[in-house]
């Protein structure tokens, strides 16, 4: 009798050995609540991000606004001097215009692509 007890004992003790334990729980418990805590501070930052994202875009748009602000499209000038495209709008502003414009203080660049008559339809004026 006493041996089939050691040998029952032996089996519930080799049965039991792979459960669960209420340590095993715990540990589980606490790195749920770590993660849980990562997780916290991780959506806080994301969240300020966000708003610093959002500040940062609004002040790029201000700042891309203002310096707009004092640019002039001409459309339709003869180009043929294609090399300095500011003494062609300061021609164009003294002759017709009778604006004085002093080139020095601007940038004037065409924009988009040359048409089929190898002419520029539009230049930029930067100022």
């Amino acid at each position: 009798m006493d041996l089939i007890m050691v040998h029952l004992s032996n089996l519930l003790d080799d049965k039991l050995a792979n459960l669960v334990t209420k340590q095993d729980f715990l540990s589980l418990h606490n790195e749920i609540a770590s993660l849980k805590n990562e997780n916290l501070s991780l959506k806080k930052e994301i969240c300020a991000l966000k708003n610093e994202n959002a500040k940062t875009e609004k002040l790029l748009d201000e700042i891309d606004n203002k310096s707009r602000r004092n640019n002039l499209i001409f459309k339709g000038l003869s180009d043929n001097n294609q090399d300095n495209f500011g003494k062609i709008i300061s021609e164009f502003c003294n002759e017709v215009l009778k604006v004085n414009l002093n080139v020095d203080h601007l940038q004037a660049f065409p924009l988009g692509r040359m048409n089929v008559s190898n002419r520029f339809n539009r230049i930029l004026i930067n100022g």
